[in-house]
């Protein structure tokens, strides 16, 4: 398990906000590696946050979960979506096209592809730094 001092693996700068949720960069060293979606009002405050693989058992599959309880218990996760509808609080990878619609909602596309591409690094845990766009 890593200390505190570690280095930081991946920072979530988020982009912007409005009615489709919050969007953000997922940046991994100094290279894009996916964006991000989650609620509108982000519950997860900026900062730095433990993430380790976990067998969600709402989704039936590892994930990454972020070492931050929602207000009902569960574990904020990484995990894969589309719209703001399908964060549950969490947060969704994917690409973003602005052009992208779903139930006419503009959102991330290419979640299950981003998804992957993060297990794949098979990091058993890392450290997660959150940036607002504002600081």
């Amino acid at each position: 398990m890593p200390v505190l001092n570690s280095v930081i693996t991946f920072v979530l700068k988020r982009l912007c906000s409005n009615a489709n949720g919050t969007f953000g960069a997922l940046i991994n060293g100094s290279k894009l590696f996916c964006m991000t979606l989650e609620p509108e009002i982000p519950k997860l405050p900026a900062g730095i946050y433990l993430c380790e693989i976990y067998m969600s058992p709402k989704r039936g599959y590892n994930v990454y979960k972020i070492d931050f309880p929602q207000a009902d218990g569960r574990p904020l996760e990484f995990h894969i979506v589309n719209t703001i509808h399908d964060t549950e609080g969490c947060i969704g990878v994917g690409s973003f096209d602005p052009t992208w619609r779903m139930d006419g909602l503009t959102g991330i596309c290419n979640s299950k592809a981003a998804f992957d591409l993060l297990m794949k690094t098979q990091l058993p845990s890392f450290w997660l730094k959150v940036v607002d766009a504002n600081g």
